[in-house]
């Protein structure tokens, strides 16, 4: 019905065009015939416009590429040129030649990732192969945990092409939680800082001054466990980090010997019964019944305070190797901020922290020992977010296995399929709640400790997960890369030879210049002088 009104109007628009023109009939017979071929002219242009005349073309090798909008165009073809690919498609072109051939078997070269989710659940089943395109100073990709606990460590790592040498870093607010120096070109970048608000968090990442991406995720409440300091005098470090740990929530108690046969006792968070999870000490009391006994109960034991390294760790309770760094005294990590001039050389099962002098031995039970000397410096200078940082990087290697806990890797994209570990669940939990809908327990073939779930979000935002939980979940736009990596890389399918046939057309911005065009000789025709 709309077409045959369009048609109509072309009808009576041409019946105005003769009449004007017979009413402005020029004296020149001449000018008489071009006024009318002109004006039959842009009639013919309106026509064919609305027309839409179309022709066949066959894509005979059944490859296509697939461009996204914001590829320039140099680089559209010099892909073009290497794969020897004939046909490229915008995506609406693609949805025009997905929907003229119904049994559509092509391969698919996406170059870019700036499609909609629409566009590529057309492609599912083709053989596709994605060609990555990002722009200077976008990110690549990013990653971080989407469930954490209060005091652990967020850690944000990704990959980004800078232009030039500038600051990466994230910010809570006006506070910057890290940041790091980007070198021109190609960069994989690690940024972290201690979790320090319980619930919802939002974080931001900014390159310079321009903000990259939100960071949201969810803080689980701290479960506090029973710290022990076995000291043979006071210590200001020991006092600041008892200090520090108890405003964490955690019950801590600092034995100190004070003469002979006489120890003081303090505690913080004091309850009826102590039994401690992990003990700090220094290896002056490597030998001490309450460390021995420990350890034979396969508790936790933390070694601080080394001031002689080569001639202390022989006698503690397990074995390391050491090298020398440098003949200088001290060694700098940091502003306010020391360790003993060695590094560790790990043996199997153990570990070195990745930004500390710290090594973690995991066997049936847990020693580390660090080689940082006194902390507290940082802690009087006013970096309280330096110093949380140490003790939560340590904490977080040193702490038992925590009920309840959940492992989601971020970001967590809509309409992707995503997997969630559940690790040592309470006997009470019988099912687990995802957006409200009940899940039953499923414990891994390999690990009966840990439930594993694959679960699709279908809405953004922040979404209920489990008991008092939530997740946020990203429009798969923050990050196309990850969305089409997942989806994308090489399907291998049944592929025919069978002929694709398309409909080409004039694209819309040719009849724009070709009617232009016409309005315009129409209006300098008369101006013309016989």
């Amino acid at each position: 019905m709309m077409e045959l009104l369009i048609y109509i109007l072309l009808f009576f628009v041409l019946i105005i065009q003769i009449i004007a023109i017979w009413r402005n009939k020029p004296v020149s017979k001449i000018r008489f015939i071009i006024r009318g071929c002109l004006n039959l002219l842009l009639w013919f242009a309106l026509l064919l416009f609305v027309m839409n005349p179309k022709w066949k073309k066959s894509i005979a090798d059944n490859k296509i590429l697939l461009v996204a909008d914001n590829v320039p165009s140099v680089t559209t073809q010099k892909i073009k040129d290497s794969l020897q690919i004939k046909q490229v498609f915008n995506e609406n072109q693609l949805l025009k030649l997905a929907q003229e051939n119904p049994n559509l078997k092509a391969k698919i070269f996406l170059l870019g990732q700036d499609f909609s989710p629409f566009a590529l659940s057309k492609l599912y089943n083709q053989t596709k192969t994605w060609i990555p395109y990002f722009e200077p100073d976008k990110l690549r990709e990013v990653f971080w945990s989407g469930v954490i606990r209060k005091g652990a460590i967020q850690k944000v790592s990704g990959e980004i092409e800078s232009s030039k040498s500038q600051s990466l870093k994230i910010k809570y607010g006006n506070i910057t939680l890290d940041s790091l120096k980007l070198k021109k070109g190609f960069n994989h970048f690690e940024l972290s800082f201690p979790v320090f608000a319980l619930g919802r968090n939002r974080t931001n990442l900014f390159l310079d001054n321009d903000s990259l991406t939100n960071i949201h995720f969810f803080s689980q409440g701290t479960q506090p466990i029973s710290i022990q300091f076995i000291l043979e005098n006071p210590d200001f470090e020991a006092k600041t980090l008892a200090e520090w740990l108890g405003k964490q929530g955690h019950q801590v108690k600092i034995i100190t010997q004070t003469t002979k046969n006489t120890t003081s006792q303090i505690s913080i968070n004091k309850q009826n019964i102590f039994e401690p999870d992990l003990i700090i000490t220094t290896p002056a009391n490597a030998d001490n019944t309450n460390i021995k006994k420990a350890l034979t109960a396969e508790k936790i034991v933390l070694f601080i305070g080394l001031s002689n390294p080569e001639k202390e760790i022989k006698n503690l309770p397990l074995q390391i190797n050491l090298r020398r760094t440098t003949n200088e005294e001290n060694i700098k990590i940091a502003d306010n901020l020391t360790a003993q001039p060695f590094t560790f050389i790990p043996k199997t099962k153990q570990k070195i922290l990745a930004d500390y002098p710290v090594l973690v031995q995991k066997s049936t039970n847990k020693i580390a020992v660090s080689l940082l000397n006194e902390t507290f410096p940082l802690k009087l200078s006013g970096d309280t977010l330096a110093y949380s940082k140490i003790w939560a990087s340590i904490l977080q290697q040193l702490q038992p296995d925590f009920k309840d806990n959940v492992q989601i890797n971020a970001p967590i994209l809509q309409d992707s399929e995503t997997k969630i570990r559940f690790n040592y669940l309470s006997k009470n939990i019988e099912k687990i709640k995802i957006e409200n809908e009940p899940l039953e327990k499923q414990a891994s073939a390999i690990n009966v400790t840990s439930t594993e779930i694959n679960h699709v979000f279908r809405n953004s935002g922040w979404q209920p997960l489990a008991d008092s939980m939530e997740v946020y979940v990203d429009k798969w736009t923050i990050n196309n890369g990850q969305w089409i990596k997942t989806l994308s890389i090489s399907h291998s399918q049944n592929h025919h030879s069978s002929l694709i046939i398309h409909h080409s057309s004039f694209s819309d911005w040719f009849w724009f210049f070709l009617i232009l065009f016409c309005l315009a000789v129409l209006w300098i025709e008369p101006k013309i002088r016989k």
